[in-house]
């Protein structure tokens, strides 16, 4: 109803996706973005998609909002690889799982219908903030199919929020959905056969303004318990919340809660304890085990079959979608859910508590093993690290669940051995009640660790932003605590979080905090750690002698401590030889930074470090570039490249390819330049990191001037400039100078 319009767009767009592969419907809850969908679908299944083979549909949005922090991607790759034809095992690494998508799509065209993402996203609030999408996996496949547009595969998204990463491209469309107009909302309450005049249609379309789900649920309701009278219409409460969030649906929903019965309002608030649709198994563990569930238990066959039939008919429930004899599962529309899941919490919190207790046991008892080994068994302990969460189970939830069974104690199997960083982001939100920095009434050393790996798988996926507030957050609680050492060793890490998204005068400070913390201890490591990272950062700020006083002050901190190391070595060791290399003038100095690397190397590989190993590689092939032992450079970059995907650790992996590119660019290989920033910059882009885009400028700007396209030279010259000067990335003044005096000569 009143969507002909949309409807037409997207089959035109769709038979011409050639040129337009991806569209996004955009429109608040309860505004019909499935209901079209699933129409058009209808439609296009008649002419056999298109010739495409392979259609799949995925919803991600989180039904109730038990995950309000974190939800994820992770059970759509698991589908979607091997449904479109991908046979390997599936990647543990997020970019990995999205390009391996990307290449079957083009191998094979399909239609991917991608249903409620806004939970991947960040919330607009306010409305020009936001939107951009969290999970890195999705962010990636959606950067990468801009490259997909001969194999016409077709992607169709839904979403309460516009995909920001997608408004300026040439091959996305976005049609907005709003609500119905007035007269087509007083045509729908005519159509579903409420009984009133026209000018009472139009009064009531009005009053819920023209919200297509509220107008239903009404209509609904009138038909059940009111005979279809539309004067009852006037007995809804008045509008509490927003409408833009579902507040019209919530009126209707609260006068449907009194007028249901027990039986009716017991099911609906179990399917609220879930944020997708209950199974079978998970029924009837509830029936069985949770009081205010039982009496659903007593019900003989056609009583049950009457109570489901019966909240069919009243909107509440979702009609299965296969023709087996027996449901299998139960669903309903994502407002309903939220709604119904407030409600039992809110009325009945000790049965709330009660029932997801129950759940809470039954996941945990799924898995064959007491700590399972692959991502697959582990799901379920997932799920119950939730449930107990929501049962007020804190303690047994981390302790026995999540530390124990998961993570194995301090081997952090799930992300060491799995890499399962979103899957464990999943499980830590459950321990979060208000965004990722104020996690729930805890002991406060509990506290501070929950806010260090939420932290650290954060930082991991690539949000980067997001993990800065909540390291501030747990070394707030350290400091608070005294705990000295764990103060300094979090503030190193924010130091490694503000370097990339370019806060670099925040980074000072941030290191500063953490020399003052190491130094009330007598830990020689923590200090010589934190001295490295103020070096670091004056480095990067182009305060070059008081950096390398920095480093020396590091250097004899480790020599205290390891009196068998003379030489910094690790990441430390690769940062401090980035200085002595900027500060050289001849071969002398720049064949001492490689004994340095060559020192520091057989380290890294006695300990199996993958980071240090790529660094080490790093440094050697930037001094054999600056030594013009062109054929070693070459061999040392493809090994730090090769280093830093195996080491997967994304905050650094941009500063790699920029390095290789700056290489091919002085050696006249131009495709395999532009290829490295473009890898560089996806990254950057995805994760927003500033201090890199401004040296993905200047590069781009000196590639662009050896193809003597001056404009472009121009403008990523101009974007270098507006960049150091918001990041303070000074170390580039020279850099952005010369290339500046290059562009007044041409």
């Amino acid at each position: 109803m009143g969507r002909g319009k949309e409807l037409e767009e997207i089959k035109q767009l769709f038979e011409n996706r050639d040129k337009i592969g991806i569209v996004g419907l955009i429109g608040d809850g309860g505004f019909g973005k499935s209901a079209l969908t699933e129409q058009w679908v209808l439609e296009v299944e008649k002419q056999g998609f298109g010739g495409l083979k392979r259609v799949l549909a995925w919803s991600f949005y989180s039904q109730g909002s038990h995950q309000r922090t974190f939800s994820s991607s992770q059970d759509f790759f698991a589908k979607a690889l091997p449904f479109f034809g991908f046979e390997k095992e599936i990647p543990q690494d997020e970019v990995d799982k999205a390009r391996a998508l990307v290449e079957c799509l083009n191998k094979q065209a399909g239609l991917l219908i991608l249903d409620g993402l806004e939970p991947l996203q960040q919330i607009q609030q306010p409305p020009d903030i936001g939107g951009e999408i969290n999970d890195i996996a999705i962010k990636e496949l959606l950067v990468q199919l801009r490259c997909s547009r001969q194999s016409k595969s077709f992607v169709l998204i839904s979403s309460r929020q516009e995909i920001v990463e997608l408004k300026k491209r040439e091959d996305y469309q976005e049609l907005k959905l709003n609500n119905l107009d007035i007269e087509d909302g007083a045509k729908l309450l005519e159509i579903l056969e409420i009984k009133g005049t026209r000018e009472e249609y139009l009064e009531v379309s009005n009053d819920l303004q023209g919200h297509a789900l509220s107008l239903v649920l009404l209509a609904m309701l009138l038909k059940q318990h009111k005979r279809g009278d539309i004067r009852y219409a006037k007995e809804l409460p008045p509008l509490e919340t927003d409408q833009k969030w579902g507040g019209h649906a919530k009126r209707v929903l609260s006068y449907y809660d009194k007028l249901l019965s027990d039986h009716e309002q017991r099911f609906m608030y179990c399917l609220g304890l879930f944020d997708r649709p209950m199974h079978w198994k998970e029924k009837n563990a509830l029936f069985k085990n949770a009081p205010y569930a039982q009496p659903l238990k007593n019900l003989n066959d056609l009583e049950w079959q009457d109570l489901q039939n019966t909240l069919e008919i009243k909107g509440l429930l979702l009609k299965e979608s296969t023709q087996k004899a027996q449901r299998i599962q139960w669903d309903t529309h994502a407002l309903i859910r939220q709604f119904f899941s407030i409600q039992f919490e809110k009325n009945h919190q000790q049965s709330f508590q009660d029932a997801h207790r129950v759940l809470f046991d039954y996941f945990q008892s799924i898995p064959n093993k007491n700590q399972p080994d692959t991502l697959e068994e582990l799901a379920p302990l997932y799920r119950a690290v939730v449930h107990g969460c929501l049962a007020g189970e804190y303690f047994k939830a981390l302790d026995e669940v999540y530390w124990d069974r998961i993570l194995r104690g301090g081997e952090y199997y799930s992300q060491n051995k799995l890499g399962a960083f979103s899957q464990d982001l999943t499980a830590i939100a459950a321990f979060f009640s208000q965004g990722w920095s104020q996690p729930i009434d805890l002991p406060i050393e509990i506290q501070a660790w929950l806010l260090q790996a939420a932290s650290f798988c954060l930082m991991s996926l690539g949000r980067l932003a997001d993990a800065v507030a909540t390291r501030e957050a747990d070394i707030k609680l350290y400091v608070k605590s005294e705990n000295w050492i764990e103060s300094s060793r979090s503030s190193g890490n924010l130091v490694d979080l503000l370097l990339p998204i370019g806060r670099l005068i925040d980074a000072e400070h941030a290191a500063q905090q953490a020399i003052k913390y190491a130094e009330k201890t007598d830990d020689k490591f923590r200090q010589m750690a934190s001295y490295s990272r103020l070096a670091t950062v004056l480095h990067r700020r182009g305060k070059l002698l008081e950096s390398q006083q920095a480093f020396e002050k590091a250097e004899d901190l480790q020599k205290k401590d390891q009196p068998d190391y003379p030489y910094l070595y690790s990441q430390r060791g690769a940062q401090y030889c980035a200085l002595l290399l900027d500060l050289a003038t001849n071969d002398q100095q720049r064949k001492h930074v490689l004994e340095r690397a060559n020192y520091a190397l057989i380290i890294s590989k006695r300990n199996n470090w993958l980071l240090h190993i790529a660094f080490d590689y790093l440094t050697l092939a930037k001094t054999y570039q600056a030594l013009q032992q062109i054929d070693e450079a070459q061999t040392h970059f493809n090994l730090a490249i090769q280093g830093i995907q195996n080491a997967k650790v994304v905050q650094y992996a941009p500063q790699f390819y920029l390095s290789r590119a700056e290489f091919y660019l002085e050696q006249n290989q131009s495709d395999r330049c532009k290829a490295d920033i473009e890898s560089a910059t996806e990254i950057i882009d995805r994760c927003g990191m500033k201090l890199y885009a401004t040296d993905a400028a200047l590069l781009q700007s000196r590639y662009y001037l050896k193809k003597d396209d001056r404009p472009q030279a121009t403008y990523f010259c101009d974007l270098a400039d507006q960049l150091i000067d918001e990041t303070d990335y000074h170390l580039r003044d020279n850099a952005l100078a010369h290339l500046k005096s290059q562009l007044k000569l041409k």
